[in-house]
């Protein structure tokens, strides 16, 4: 039986980064730092004046700011506050190779559709990326003018991917703001109210900063080694398994090459699934005839340098007289050195006349 035709390793002298991790965003999956606005005293939102809900006077164009609530408060002209944070100095440690993905938000709104003479209103968010020269690159609205929450906050929260991921050269600030204004129009601060609670960014990792082979575009591709067939092809009729150790295979490679993964590939056939009885009666008559179906399993994995897998697919092939090539390559999630591997393997087993 000869299932298997090939396996590589890919190889260079190439060292990649890691980047650091903060926490994971539970609905995305990525990467997300902590709440990046001020939310504390003084005035940290624009085109505001410290102030509070009610009163008799003031407001104007102007929204309010209660520092000790955090609540931003529109009056009955229309007003807009907003905050913007620096992208490349709040991710300043999260590691090289950075990509940022999106942000995720919290923040609570009250808008009293119910009473006529309640804090009620238009009011609408927004959230902007901007790049270096002032360029917007994505922008998202919040419309919340038709939003009843009566006389209480009601929290609005989620994550928000951008259309492409950016990196850190490309970006500038993230901006969120609200606008809004009193529809009573009365003076002072009687329009509705916004509490925010969060803003942060979601990032990943480049994937070419851990892994150069992992697409042609990205630096160091180029110098990547691919190395011959590490099987021995004559063994096959007598091994349904090779494992090749990484430091012996790459014996000659020099010290410290990256190991970025492998191709691996193999041919293979099913052959015809068989009939046989399994119980026979007392004059000699078979009682019970069971049929062995025809198959093919391959096994292709890799282990670390302490016996740790890395990384196992199987194949299972059925279906009487079918044949078929396999090619495929597995990448490192981040390239290793020589040192830090184990063994690669193809493994196989059949079952089926001809298989």
């Amino acid at each position: 039986m000869k299932l298997f035709r090939s396996i590589g390793f890919l190889l260079c002298l190439v060292v990649s980064a890691l980047a650091f991790s903060q926490t994971i965003d539970t609905t995305t999956g990525l990467q997300s730092t902590g709440n990046l606005l001020n939310l504390g005293g003084g005035l940290p939102w624009s085109g505001t004046v410290t102030g509070q809900a009610g009163g008799v006077s003031g407001g104007g164009s102007v929204a309010a700011y209660n520092p000790n609530t955090g609540n931003i408060i529109f009056s009955y002209f229309n007003a807009t506050a907003s905050q913007s944070i620096a992208i490349n100095q709040a991710l300043a440690n999260a590691g090289t190779g950075i990509l940022l993905a999106g942000y995720r938000y919290s923040w609570e709104i009250q808008n009293d559709l119910n009473n006529g003479g309640g804090n009620r209103g238009t009011l609408t968010g927004n959230v902007s990326l901007t790049g270096p020269v002032g360029n917007v690159l994505d922008s998202y609205n919040y419309n919340y003018s038709q939003t009843n929450t009566g006389g209480n906050f009601q929290t609005f929260s989620g994550s928000q991917l951008f259309s492409n991921p950016y990196q850190l050269s490309s970006v500038d600030k993230l901006t969120v703001s609200f606008s809004g204004h009193d529809q009573n129009w009365w003076a002072g601060y009687w329009g509705p109210r916004v509490h925010v609670d969060n803003l942060s960014l979601l990032y990943t990792v480049d994937p070419c900063k851990n892994n150069p082979a992992f697409m042609p575009t990205c630096s160091g591709f180029s110098d990547i080694t691919t190395t011959s067939n590490l099987l021995n092809s004559s063994v096959w009729e007598t091994a349904q398994r090779q494992a090749i150790g990484i430091n012996t295979a790459l014996t000659n490679a020099g010290i410290g090459a990256m190991v970025h993964g492998f191709n691996y590939g193999f041919n293979y056939t099913v052959g015809q699934s068989s009939s046989g009885c399994t119980a026979w009666n007392q004059d000699g008559s078979c009682s019970w005839t069971m049929t062995t179906p025809a198959s093919v399993k391959v096994t292709a994995s890799l282990t670390d340098s302490n016996d740790h897998s890395l990384f196992q697919k199987n194949f299972n092939f059925t279906g009487d007289n079918t044949t078929g090539v396999i090619n495929e390559k597995f990448l490192l999630p981040t390239s290793l050195n020589q040192s830090m591997l184990g063994t690669a393997s193809l493994s196989g087993t059949s079952m089926g006349v001809g298989s």
